[in-house]
């Protein structure tokens, strides 16, 4: 669209550095999240309470508000892919894209999972987690043992989790996948149909397109478009002309310092509408995406030692963090059901220790899946266009 000022991303950019980091720091607190769950009580039944343990159960709260950081965070980027290339476009190669994407790090995913849950079955008996979810009935609704069927299976790699089926095994995290998938779907429909230099039985079509999967997908998944359309308007809005970096600094600041608020105002339930608190946190996440995509100066030499360590941790985070997303819970689950029995732990120093070393091992093992999936999205990509498109 050569009549819209779009967002300038370059890999070169400062930018691209901040988002990375942004994303990776997003992965991880959902991690922090799923593992307080499942192995720690809940904040109300801790006995000793202090500074440190207070730290660790807020920021390991926002589980949910980063999968809202996500979807902005996808819809910015998507947007800004789909209107880029909307003059010539092709759903043949928006769709090798897009799927090389998913699916890399997805079929690995449920086959891993596939693997832990039966195999935590065979080896536990039915006052595991498995069976009972008395130690995870807060992020696992129903008992795993029931969700293994290959109906699941199946329904999940077509992405119809939370639509038709439930998701696969212990893998709950897979919820907002299927959504991230038809958004992908529905975003350049829309732009097609609002596009000027396509034609009427085209415009018809997509809206037909539209309309349909608005039905097949429900209210809820429904709504939730709108939240992550909230990432549009980002790449829509040009840079400002702010050359001074004094005024960059202070604009990502403030924009931090709002995001900050508002996250405390949802954990002390002065936003209380689930609704209301999602969308206005994804405005927040959409202006503080921005005031760091003005930082669009070019990156420091290597040589700079904090820039050089912040790239690297924002970068190698952000490179495993759709495979983090993917792959932690059942191995959490598996876990679980070998080190819990009867009562989750209270957060005393020894067993902080503990989780701290669960989470490094976590990590550690989805950054070795990601080395042959994640890392290999550009190869498979590739590999499909120049099979598919000849």
């Amino acid at each position: 669209m050569k009549t819209v000022k779009l967002v300038e991303l370059r890999r070169d950019n400062r930018s691209t550095v901040h988002l990375d980091l942004l994303r990776g720091l997003a992965a991880l607190v959902v991690l922090t999240n799923h593992l307080r769950n499942l192995f720690f009580v809940d904040y109300g039944q801790v006995i000793h309470k202090n500074i440190l343990v207070n730290i660790f159960y807020y920021f390991s709260s926002f589980g949910y508000q980063a999968v809202i950081v996500f979807f902005v965070l996808s819809g910015f980027c998507i947007s800004l892919t789909v209107i880029k290339s909307i003059e010539n476009w092709s759903w043949k190669i928006y769709f090798i894209n897009r799927l090389s994407r998913l699916y890399v790090v997805l079929i690995i995913a449920l086959f891993l999972g596939l693997f832990l849950d039966y195999l935590g079955i065979t080896i536990w008996d039915k006052n595991s987690i498995y069976y009972r979810n008395f130690l995870g009935s807060n992020i696992i609704d129903s008992p795993v043992v029931n969700r293994l069927k290959i109906s699941i299976f199946i329904g999940n790699i077509f992405f119809l989790q939370n639509i038709r089926v439930t998701t696969f095994g212990s893998n709950d995290p897979l919820w907002s996948l299927s959504s991230e998938f038809w958004y992908y779907v529905l975003f350049p429909c829309i732009l097609l149909i609002v596009y000027p230099k396509i034609n009427l039985v085209t415009k018809f079509l997509h809206t037909f397109i539209v309309l349909t999967i608005f039905k097949f997908i429900g209210n809820s998944i429904a709504i939730y478009f709108f939240i992550w359309l909230l990432g549009t308007p980002v790449c829509l809005t040009g840079n400002l002309r702010i050359k001074n970096p004094i005024y960059k600094f202070l604009s990502i600041l403030v924009s931090s310092l709002i995001f900050l608020l508002t996250l405390l105002l949802i954990k002390f339930n002065i936003l209380m509408n689930s609704y209301l608190s999602d969308f206005i946190l994804a405005i927040v996440t959409a202006i503080l995406i921005y005031s760091l995509l003005q930082d669009n100066r070019k990156q420091p030499v290597d040589s700079h030692a904090f820039w050089y360590s912040y790239k690297i941790i924002s970068q190698k985070l952000a490179g495993f963090s759709y495979t983090l997303y993917l792959v932690h819970m059942p191995i959490l689950v598996f876990i679980n059901a070998c080190l819990l029995k009867e009562t989750r732990w209270q957060p005393d120093t020894f067993h902080l220790l503990v989780g701290l070393i669960l989470l490094l091992l976590v990590l550690g093992y989805a950054f070795s899946i990601s080395l042959f999936t994640e890392a290999k999205t550009e190869k498979l990509r590739d590999f499909l266009k120049s099979s598919l498109l000849k």
